[in-house]
């Protein structure tokens, strides 16, 4: 990501994804030291809907053009075929 994402970026990670489930992870990241992978984007089914989990900042970020592409991008996914978890909340 670049300075584009700034206003956006994630301050926290969401931990404990185990790793034959990193499919679900849309954005993320592996701190190889310690052997955890860490997720800012995960999808799962919850009932017999799907969930995009995210830790990125789009409180009041509306007018921001990254921020507003991205999550269109996020909704758009949601409700395509495309997004299909296999991660159960």
């Amino acid at each position: 990501m670049s300075f584009e994402s700034y206003d956006v970026f994630p301050k926290y990670v969401l931990t404990g994804v185990a790793a034959e489930k990193f499919d679900n992870v849309l954005s993320g990241m592996f701190v190889g030291w310690l052997h955890m992978n860490s997720a800012y984007l995960i999808e799962m089914k919850i009932g017999r809907g799907k969930l995009i989990l995210s830790t990125f900042d789009f409180f009041n970020k509306t007018e921001d053009p990254y921020t507003k592409t991205l999550f269109t991008e996020l909704i758009e996914y949601i409700n395509s075929e495309n997004c299909n978890p296999a991660l159960t909340l």
